[in-house]
């Protein structure tokens, strides 16, 4: 079972600071939000932000950990909503003193009363507005988390599909370098151990060369029978101290090889 991709703290803080931006949060707010803290305290300042409650508050509330917040921010609301029911006390109140009292009170009910309704309608409004606004908070939250669940998928699958291609590559290379090796095997049986012109002195000191780790085109390069094995040896010699001399200037001494190699 493939394990799922991890979002980090940072990317989490990027995702929430996005969201304040895009719900047009005050500026000290987005400041304060910014600040280094848990994911989790950024989260409920950033619903503290959109119930709107002040910079201050917001900055005085960071330090005092998670239940203090939740508890603050339910003693906020309670204290909005209720002053809602004390307007609507306070207007029953007034109206049954005015219907008592005298004609001339009733002008100032009736501005009374219009102003009540606007702050009941804004209240409304606002409670509906801060619905709406959370509503819209869970659902982005939701694509953003889809939208990090799939980009964690897609970068598996192209890890994948990378590891795949360089195993496929690699078993590629090592089995195109064995039919080489081989191929060249066969040419050094033919060319020198097949060979009667050579002598088993001088096939004895071509497997010793082979088996020290030179090059099999280096070692075809000195199989002729007409050389002695001191004379193989001095060529060898030759070829380790001034390889441009034969091979050019790109390839590198014998000896050097021979010692990479035993590195």
């Amino acid at each position: 079972m493939e394990k799922k991709q991890e979002i980090t703290e940072e990317q989490v803080k990027e995702y929430q600071m996005l969201l304040a931006q895009w719900m047009q949060l005050p500026k000290d707010a987005l400041e304060i939000l910014n600040e280094d803290m848990p994911w989790r305290i950024r989260e409920w300042l950033y619903v503290c932000a959109l119930d709107q409650i002040s910079g201050a508050e917001l900055q005085a509330m960071k330090p005092q950990g998670l239940k203090k917040i939740q508890d603050i921010r339910a003693k906020f609301l309670k204290q909005k909503f209720q002053d809602r029911q004390e307007i609507q006390t306070q207007m029953n109140a007034l109206q049954k003193q005015m219907e008592e009292g005298v004609e001339k009170q009733a002008t100032v009910l009736s501005r009374l009363q219009e102003e009540v309704l606007q702050i009941l309608q804004y209240l409304e409004q606002e409670k509906q507005t801060l619905k709406e606004r959370e509503e819209q908070w869970l659902e982005e939250r939701r694509k953003y988390k889809e939208q990090f669940q799939q980009m964690g998928i897609n970068r598996m699958e192209e890890e994948k599909s990378w590891s795949l291609w360089n195993r496929l590559w690699k078993k590629k290379r090592r089995k195109t370098q064995l039919h080489r090796k081989q191929a060249q095997m066969d040419q050094f049986v033919k060319q020198v151990l097949e060979e009667e012109k050579f002598s088993q002195e001088q096939k004895s000191y071509l497997l010793d060369c082979l088996e020290q780790g030179e090059e099999m085109e280096e070692v075809l390069y000195l199989a002729k029978s007409c050389l002695s094995v001191e004379q193989m040896e001095r060529i060898k010699q030759l070829l380790s101290e001034h390889p441009q001399m034969f091979w050019g200037s790109r390839r590198k001494p014998w000896n050097q090889k021979k010692k990479v190699k035993e590195g």
